[in-house]
């Protein structure tokens, strides 16, 4: 209040100037017989300084209100002033609030996001199915005749090549029977060169000639049959391969049909995995594919050679067959395998994982930058790499926000730095 106390000062000084500047005139009222033009004179003076006395009264409210106002004021400026320091506490915490803020009084603040200038390529599409490793070639050797092994067994695990015996059969009576064929039959041959130059001499008929000669053709067959039973005395191995059980004791009495033994050839191996429903539609017969063995980091390039048709009444799946080379024979039987089959090609970008988000309904997708805003558009996941995750459902050409998609809502007003990243190369499938 001590600019109200001056103000007041200077107005008491004021009327008490005119006071004493009036008088004179007032006491000549009172002392002496004042004149008529004194007596106005003197009320002039008063009215004068009561007109003063009223100017200044009003100063004095008019300073007082100015007073208030300039603390309201001042009052309102600090409240504005802290307002704005909880303001930037917001904005510091979430870059979303300024926006929010900023709708509050229906301005709209575009949001700096990177962008990716994508071309689509080529992408090899596949299936990623796990499965084990079968002998393409798997086969029991039977018997044939029946008879006593008389050969020693060979343990189970090992490598035989195509001809070696693999189990030996006692001959009995076959290697007589043999010997017995053999003589008939160069009898048999025999009569037939003395028939033909008694023809010659005139001394033997032609029908002579004949009998003899039906005679060695029976001898002829008798003799091959002989030999056809010495022969499945030996019990052999058609192909190269592994024995998957030890081959029959000595002594075991072998009829037609008996097991000798069940050889695996491993110089090809069959992959076997089983798709889903939504996966045996795109798989092809003939289609390439991929292979890891046993976790090794080394792909086999192999062949689809067979797509089930039935579901497995249990688990619904069907049955895919790979088949791959096996040189050295390093893959065993019953291997795990990982397979990569390979769809038909398709167009796609690489992005980088966190550039792929999730709308309101819970749609995968990724934030696209276009005409200077944001647009959520709709993708598939084809593969992860180690570069990045490629997707299909974009335009040939396409923006896509990188970082910063977070606070970039559909719609939304954004400006973009463009990124250096790079989606130009082709993959395969791995």
């Amino acid at each position: 209040m001590k600019p109200i106390n001056l103000l007041t000062a200077l107005i008491v000084a004021i009327i008490i100037g005119l006071v004493v500047f009036a008088r004179a005139p007032l006491r000549a009222i009172f002392t002496n017989s004042p004149s008529q033009e004194a007596v106005i004179e003197a009320k002039d003076k008063f009215k004068e300084a009561k007109a003063a006395a009223n100017a200044a009264q009003k100063a004095i409210e008019i300073a007082e209100l100015d007073l208030s106002t300039k603390k309201e004021s001042a009052q309102e400026a600090e409240a504005l002033l802290e307002e704005a320091r909880i303001n930037l506490e917001k904005v510091e915490a979430d870059p979303l609030a300024i926006q929010e803020l900023a709708d509050g009084v229906g301005v709209e603040i575009p949001f700096v996001v990177e962008v990716l200038k994508s071309n689509a390529v080529e992408v090899l599409n596949g299936v990623s199915l796990s499965g084990k490793a079968e002998a393409a070639k798997k086969l029991s050797i039977t018997a044939e005749v029946s008879g006593r092994v008389i050969s020693q067994p060979l343990a189970s695990g090992t490598s035989v090549v195509a001809g070696d015996v693999l189990c030996s059969i006692d001959p009995g009576s076959s290697g007589a029977n043999l010997e017995q064929a053999k003589a008939a039959y160069n009898t048999a041959a025999t009569q037939v060169n003395v028939d033909r130059r008694l023809q010659e001499k005139g001394l033997t008929s032609e029908s002579s000639v004949l009998r003899s000669r039906a005679t060695l053709e029976q001898a002829q067959a008798a003799l091959e049959q002989a030999e056809l039973m010495v022969s499945k005395l030996q019990i052999k191995a058609p192909f190269s391969g592994v024995l998957e059980s030890q081959t029959a004791e000595r002594g075991t009495l072998m009829q037609p049909g008996s097991p000798c033994a069940t050889i695996i050839g491993l110089d090809r191996v069959n992959l076997v995995a089983y798709a889903a429903e939504s996966q045996i539609a795109d798989i092809r017969l003939g289609a390439q594919a991929l292979a890891y063995i046993n976790r090794s980091t080394t792909p086999i390039a192999g062949t689809v050679t067979f797509v089930g048709s039935a579901a497995d009444p249990v688990t619904r799946a069907y049955r895919v067959e790979v088949n791959v080379g096996n040189e050295g024979e390093n893959i065993l039987d019953g291997s795990s395998a990982r397979l990569n089959i390979a769809l038909a090609g398709t167009k796609g970008h690489l992005v980088p994982e966190n550039a792929i988000t999730l709308n309101d309904e819970g749609v995968i997708g990724v934030m696209t930058y276009k005409d200077g805003a944001a647009e959520f558009v709709e993708i598939s996941v084809v593969q992860d790499t180690t570069e990045g995750t490629w997707i299909t459902g974009l335009a040939d050409e396409a923006e896509i926000i990188i970082a910063g998609q977070e606070y970039a809502a559909d719609g939304r007003k954004i400006e973009a730095e463009y990124s250096e990243m790079k989606s130009d190369a082709t993959i395969e499938a791995k």
